[in-house]
């Protein structure tokens, strides 16, 4: 196992085709239904590229394994997967203001009211196929291989009432805004994208009486890329209203209540006609990223026994490489009107409906919005906004600068190789009573990144010696403004360097583990766990731009932020890295149930957090930065000093009632709960961690019927700080406690096939946020929602 589990590992070794006594087809055929459409008929959306066109929002589905063997030493295994989904997400967000207005933490106003409909349809296509070779009675060969291709269609469509950073007045449920201070702004983002990912592996098998050997050898190569352009689209459009007054009148935790909006001459307009904004659109992005990787890796065990005492000793080597890039890159095209001049004052939705051009997006005006909080409002829509591109290329502004400014900053990439090896004893001892699992492994972890370079400094004349130039103490810019677009482009090259940051990091160690079980009676197992254990820092802290910005020129003494600053990733992050210890009883029932509890304890050292630090040489030079920057203020993440604890207790119940009178017989139940408790230092960032989890449901099974249902609840937690403008110092975001049920019924027509409908979530429960501080009013806690609808699927399988 990686040293980098918490918990251990279980290495399966699934049955080899010829190891079957006759040929096995098994099949499910299926539809999924979302229920906000859950009619059968054509609705809009998923049309690939055209957010006009209806299409159905089920398609039949299926999936099948087929195993063969083709002989005592032969035999091939085949399945497929086809499978389409459809999700709508309905999104509302609150958004508070304790600094503006008159406003303080104690009393903070209601600025801001969004909503979004994110409709997503997916569609999934996967083919597998497995070859075993029995070479000898106790050597088998076996090649795999698994392709699979995701396309996802999806659009996000956003209103926002906002009523400005200086209301004329407002209280516990009502706010209204200043003359034209206000804004309303609706808009559309679409991402046509898709995945490919492709797996073979080549392994070797020795099942011999003493000894057991397995090796194998493996390949992935997987891509993930969107081309907007390639589907007619303006990836980002919206539109504005400005100049207004917006009120919220009555309004409660979910809805704004009463929404009024009023023109600069006072006079209340409709929001909802998109002819009342004015149009503006972001560039259209293409990202291509790829992720290879290659493994290997060999096991022996070695069986003996000795009396009373059975074991084996078991070692291992392994090695893996991955290779993680990013490339971004954008077209530009900003809509400037029909005068082809940003800022005429034609670049209005009426004027080009004016023109007999209208973009409204009728399509998802159906959709409304969550909670019906109040009538959706046009949208604009992207395929007809493409078509107003190509057909009047001259009402839009190609900029080059900022498009060439993306290339070089948006392409990163990094390759991580682990290497890796491990001694281990397993040893039966009292009987076959107690059993002990201890033993090292020692891993060796190697990260070589590339990313943008970016230096502000070097925008600036220079002397022979290097040193800035100044003029009445300000540094003297080698292209000053303003710059035409080839000087902008110029300007812009010598501040980012594109793959300019080299950065690399390695480090290993050696992690031992104990892992012992004792059967204190027959039905009563106490079970023990120790192992020293690492979390290796994701891709995103260690590898990323970097900006650096001096601010002090001429003054010696000048440190920390009045010298400069450098906001980077931290390539010289450590893995934490912590001893986890756990114990646990299992009890099992006569009547084939268990009852088990148990206790676990974590002690993480070079936890992560980020922090604002002065840089040391050392960090320069991971970095790969000029010692010229000593002292600058830092700004990345870190590893913080001192201990982390994370405790646990763990239940687990489940029993059949066959030895209950009735129909009770034919039920099994269980449960399970885990309660974990965080406390390290303040500056541990623990947000995430959920401090609750219950599962639990029954199983019914009579035949034809079988009937299963789960519900899962998970505690609240925090899930990032708050914004300290909105709701105050020390304010954190929490997601509520949620609560889901699942349900699935199968009937058995007979030996060979049966029917089956399954649902998700059947409440429809939603996710809720809360943000606050110490001193945040109730009336002003609730700060999101998103709902799913539930997620349904009936169909037939079979197996002969």
């Amino acid at each position: 196992m990686s040293a980098a589990s918490l918990g251990g590992g279980i290495n399966l070794i699934s049955r080899n085709a010829f190891e079957r006594s006759r040929p096995e087809f098994r099949f499910k055929t299926y539809v999924n239904l979302n229920s906000h459409e859950a009619a059968l008929r054509k609705s809009p959306g998923g049309g690939r590229g055209d957010d006009q066109k209806s299409v159905y929002k089920w398609q039949p589905d299926f999936d099948f394994s087929y195993v063969a063997p083709l002989g005592k030493r032969l035999g091939i295994s085949v399945n497929g997967i086809k499978n389409d989904q459809f999700n709508l997400a309905r999104r509302l967000t609150r958004t508070f203001n304790s600094t503006n207005g008159g406003a303080s933490p104690d009393r903070p106003y209601l600025q801001q009211y969004s909503t979004n409909v994110f409709p997503v349809y997916e569609h999934r296509y996967s083919a597998g196929l497995r070859v075993d070779w029995k070479l000898a009675p106790v050597d088998s060969l076996t090649f795999s291989y698994t392709g699979s291709y995701l396309h996802q269609d999806y659009e996000q469509h956003s209103t926002t009432f906002n009523a400005g950073n200086n209301p004329a007045s407002f209280g516990r449920d009502f706010t209204h805004g200043a003359a034209a201070g206000g804004s309303v702004s609706t808009s559309l983002a679409t991402q046509y994208a898709d995945t490919r990912n492709n797996t073979g592996r080549l392994s070797y098998r020795h099942m011999g009486a003493d000894w057991e050997v397995t090796a194998m050898v493996g390949l992935n190569r997987s891509k993930f890329w969107y081309r907007q352009l390639a589907y007619s689209q303006l990836q980002a459009m919206a539109g504005q209203l400005t100049n207004v007054r917006v009120d919220f009148d009555g309004f409660e935790q979910y809805r704004p209540g009463i929404i009024t909006v009023r023109n600069a001459a006072g006079q209340v307009i409709d929001p909802a006609p998109l002819s009342n904004f004015r149009f503006n659109n972001g560039g259209i992005t293409t990202r291509d990223n790829e992720g290879n990787s290659k493994d290997a890796r060999l096991d022996l065990r070695r069986s003996f026994g000795f009396r009373s005492m059975t074991g084996a000793i078991k070692a291992g080597v392994s090695s893996r490489e991955e290779l993680k890039t990013r490339d971004f890159n954008s077209f530009t095209a900003a809509y400037v009107g029909p005068d082809g001049r940003a800022n005429s004052g034609d670049e209005g939705y009426a004027d080009l409906q004016q023109r007999g051009i209208d973009l409204t997006n009728v399509a998802f005006v159906r959709y409304g919005v969550s909670r019906e909080a109040f009538p959706a409002v046009q949208f604009p829509s992207a395929s007809k906004g493409y078509a107003l591109f190509r057909a009047h290329p001259d009402y839009f502004s190609v900029d080059r600068a900022t498009d060439a400014r993306n290339e070089a900053i948006n392409e990163d990439q990094i390759t991580e190789r682990i290497d890796a090896a491990y001694l281990l004893g397993d040893l039966s001892l009292l009987h076959n009573r107690l059993r002990v699992v201890t033993g090292v492994r020692f891993e060796r972890t190697t990260d070589n990144g590339r990313t943008v370079l970016q230096d502000n400094i070097a925008q600036y004349q220079k002397d022979a010696n290097g040193k800035v130039l100044l003029q009445a103490g300000r540094p003297v810019l080698v292209y000053p403004t303003p710059r035409s677009v080839d000087q902008q482009i110029a300007h812009d090259a010598l501040i980012y360097t594109r793959l300019g940051l080299h950065q690399r990091k390695s480090y290993e160690d050696f992690y031992p583990s104990l892992n012992a079980s004792y059967n204190v009676q027959e039905n009563l197992v106490a079970r023990f766990g120790l192992a020293r254990t690492l979390g290796r820092p994701n891709f995103g802290n260690i590898l990323g731009p970097t900006s650096i910005t001096q601010v002090a020129f001429e003054d010696p003494s000048a440190t920390g932020a009045r010298l400069g600053t450098i906001t980077t990733k931290n390539p010289d992050l450590k893995p934490w890295t912590g001893i986890a210890g756990d114990v646990r009883l299992e009890y099992y029932t006569k009547n084939g149930g268990e009852v088990s509890v148990g206790y676990f304890r974590k002690q993480i050292k070079n936890f992560f957090a980020n922090s604002i630090f002065l840089a040391t040489p050392e960090f320069l030079e991971a970095l790969g930065l000029s010692q010229d920057f000593v002292d600058f203020e830092v700004r990345a993440p870190y590893n913080i000093n001192g201990i982390v604890h994370i405790t646990g207790t763990e239940f687990n119940v489940s029993q059949s009632l066959a030895f209950m009178p009735g129909l009770a017989r034919y039920f099994r139940v269980f449960a399970n709960a885990t309660l974990v408790h965080n406390q390290g230092p303040q500056e541990a960032d623990f947000r995430g961690f959920t401090p609750l989890n219950i599962n639990g449901g029954f199983n019914f099974n009579r035949r034809p019927f079988s009937l299963y249902v789960k519900g899962t609840l998970v505690g609240q937690k925090r899930t990032g700080p708050a914004n300290a403008t909105q709701l105050g110092a020390n304010s954190w975001g929490y997601q509520a406690t949620r609560l889901r049920c699942d349900v699935s019924l199968d009937y058995q027509l007979s030996k060979r096939y049966g029917l089956f409908v399954s649902g998700r979530n059947i409440f429809n429960d939603r996710d809720q946020v809360y943000a606050y501080g110490p001193t945040t009013p109730g009336y002003a806690k609730f700060s999101s929602e998103g709902e799913y609808g539930v997620l349904f699927q009936f169909g037939l399988r079979g197996q002969f």
